[in-house]
């Protein structure tokens, strides 16, 4: 005999399966609002990049709370602004990473400068003032950004009264799976939609030597990955 518990949950999946049953097309990144006045989901061509702080185990591990913390906000904070500077939108901050979405023409474009940008900002502006604030610390601070685009579906979670947006789709999953690879050559990593997408100054002949063709790339399920190590000032 089933529980009340099991007969709630099972009743609760029911409805989950009903409202999803209802998807709108929209041509922005759905915010909170649009998700909770729409009762099943938000669907909308997106680029997403995913930004993953590296090394943060060993920088708990290492350091004291005052530090480690200090570097995590710090990262989150500058790249948080790139993405919003370059017109994207926050999706999701996990961990010691965040998710930034782009929609318009321009999307791939502005995504991979944002990557860029989040490099520069990580040497050129996080690293020095942790040298400045913490002479006796010595540590390199070191990130990847992964980028994807697909079609993404916006769906408010509102479970047990805590509200979220749940991003599904390929574009987030293969964006933030991209940061798995670590290489201290490269810091941007981008599938073969996001590199047909860019003009032609960001994939070649005058960006010959920008990218490098990583094929079958196995932790976005064996599509070709273009990586690179360029770093371009905010």
């Amino acid at each position: 005999m089933k529980s009340k518990q099991v007969d709630m949950l099972e009743s609760q999946m029911d409805s989950f399966l009903e409202e999803l049953a209802s998807v709108r097309q929209v041509a922005h990144v759905p915010r909170k609002d649009d998700c909770a006045a729409c009762a099943g989901g938000l669907s909308v061509e997106c680029t997403a990049l995913f930004a993953d702080l590296g090394g943060s185990t060993a920088l708990v591990d290492r350091y004291d709370r005052i530090f480690s913390s200090w570097v995590l906000k710090s990262y989150l904070s500058c790249a948080a602004h790139v993405i919003r500077s370059n017109g994207g939108v926050i999706g999701a901050f996990e961990g010691d990473g965040l998710m930034g979405l782009f929609c318009g023409q321009d999307k791939d474009e502005r995504a991979v400068r944002c990557a860029f940008q989040i490099q520069w900002a990580t040497g050129n502006i996080i690293q020095k003032r942790a040298d400045a604030l913490f002479a006796d610390r010595e540590y390199t601070i070191s990130q990847v950004v992964g980028v994807d685009s697909s079609e993404l579906m916006a769906i408010r979670t509102d479970i047990w009264r805590h509200y979220d947006v749940l991003w599904v789709g390929r574009a987030a999953n293969y964006a933030a799976n991209l940061t798995r690879i670590r290489n201290d050559r490269f810091s941007t990593y981008i599938t073969e939609a996001v590199h047909s997408g860019l003009p032609e100054g960001m994939r070649g002949p005058s960006g010959e030597g920008m990218w490098e063709r990583m094929p079958c790339c196995d932790v976005v399920g064996g599509i070709d990955v273009f990586r690179s190590g360029r770093a371009i000032p905010i």
